[in-house]
């Protein structure tokens, strides 16, 4: 039996192949392309399929998928276990690769055997994961946006209930600075829902009447104009530090680069979440 550490990498993989021994038997590196993938397929076929088990360090990417294409034993082990098994100040790919080979020789217990999923599963899975990148990067712009906001515009993160709403994109986009959000008028407010999709705001009374009126259920429209209205007249005063933070905000927000990116993750965030929800029959 013989067996083979595969240490992944974006632009290449380093291998290493042990007998029942524990000796060193092959040891390369092949490119992530076909070539490099057929490379370790004649390595394989060398001394047998099924006398070779494989074992790497993640379970997804185009090696892992085409390992299991080919109906290989594949093995994972993840990288946190591999990192507490490495000799300290050892790092290297191709000591990881024999390090690899080495604990799946031993049977290791994380060393633990992929299975095969159906497509179904495998779909499943790739829009899950990329659900959760979409997210992870949707909360970085956004805090980004709103670090932004506060720096100049303070007033503007308390209209509205989240920085990455759409309503508040449209807003920032229409009304960037103070000044901007002094000309808004009912009929400007009227015409932002049309920009997108109008979501709850958030209570912003100036007076106990206002605050009376507000939770009366007036017209949300109306509430938003009221907002912009105090955000423009009683913001907070520019230091001058901020000065730079207000001329970036107004190279940002006219062509609306950041805030459609946050716009465009929102909308594929709740298209992802609708989709995974079908595809689990909820």
């Amino acid at each position: 039996m013989y067996f083979l550490g595969i240490d992944w990498a974006n632009d290449k993989h380093d291998l290493c192949l042990l007998d029942a021994d524990g000796k060193v038997v092959k040891e390369m590196t092949i490119q992530q392309s076909l070539s490099g993938f057929q490379q370790l397929e004649r390595l394989v076929l060398r001394y047998g399929v099924d006398n070779v088990k494989l074992n790497i360090e993640r379970s997804d990417g185009l090696l892992v998928d085409w390992i299991m294409a080919q109906g290989w034993a594949l093995h994972i082990t993840p990288t946190i276990v591999v990192a507490r098994r490495r000799p300290r100040r050892s790092k290297s790919d191709p000591t990881d690769a024999y390090l690899l080979a080495y604990l799946l020789r031993l049977q290791d217990p994380d060393c633990r055997l992929l299975s095969r999923s159906s497509a179904i599963v495998l779909h499943l899975r790739e829009l899950v994961r990329a659900l959760d990148h979409a997210v992870e990067e949707l909360r970085r712009l956004a805090n980004r946006l709103r670090y932004i906001v506060l720096q100049y515009f303070p007033n503007a993160t308390k209209l509205f209930t989240r920085i990455d709403h759409l309503i508040t994109l449209a807003f920032l986009e229409h009304y960037p600075t103070p000044e901007a959000a002094r000309k808004l008028t009912p009929h400007h407010a009227q015409a932002l829902p049309q920009a997108a999709s109008l979501l709850p705001l958030r209570p912003y009374p100036a007076t106990a009447r206002d605050s009376q009126s507000a939770y009366a259920g007036r017209h949300r429209t109306r509430r938003l104009y009221r907002a912009g209205e105090r955000a423009g007249a009683h913001r907070a005063p520019v230091r001058p530090h901020h000065r730079a933070a207000r001329k970036t905000s107004r190279r940002c927000f006219p062509d609306a680069s950041r805030s459609r990116l946050v716009e465009s993750l929102s909308r594929w965030t709740r298209t992802a979440h609708a989709r995974t929800d079908a595809g689990m029959g909820r």
